[in-house]
């Protein structure tokens, strides 16, 4: 018989900010909070800038052609943390991150071809993995 359990909050008995989440086939466990995105959002870098969606962003800067900073809500703990950024509108375009600080993460988009051209585009999607602070 399937169960359904709902709630507001969970905690961890030895510690409160950890859970351990049984795995597939049973045999490990994984923690639930350094499983969890930290941030993430979608932004048009066009020339309406906007946010489209996002989790634990406070605004978005628009930095010059090609060049976002995505301004975190809560910090994380460190500068340590990994970043993923993908351009999804154009396969001849690739985004970078550099500059990672705990306030912010920045994204540059580029020409696949030419490196050094930056070029605005949509849907740029950036997702960041750590500790929060």
């Amino acid at each position: 018989m399937a169960s359904q359990l709902k709630v507001d909050t969970l905690t961890g008995v030895t510690t409160a900010g950890s859970i351990d989440v049984t795995g597939e086939g049973n045999s490990t466990t994984t923690n639930l909070q350094q499983g969890l995105a930290k941030m993430w959002c979608t932004h048009s870098q066009a020339a309406s800038y906007t946010l489209d969606d996002s989790f634990n962003v406070g605004s978005i800067d628009d930095n010059g052609l090609g060049e976002t900073t995505i301004n975190f809500t809560n910090a994380p703990a460190n500068a340590n943390y990994a970043v993923n950024v993908t351009s999804g509108s154009n396969s001849n375009r690739r985004t970078i991150f550099n500059a990672n600080n705990t306030t912010r993460v920045k994204c540059e988009t580029k020409e696949v071809d030419n490196v050094t051209n930056p070029v605005d585009t949509a849907d740029v999607c950036t997702t960041v993995h750590g500790d929060l602070a």
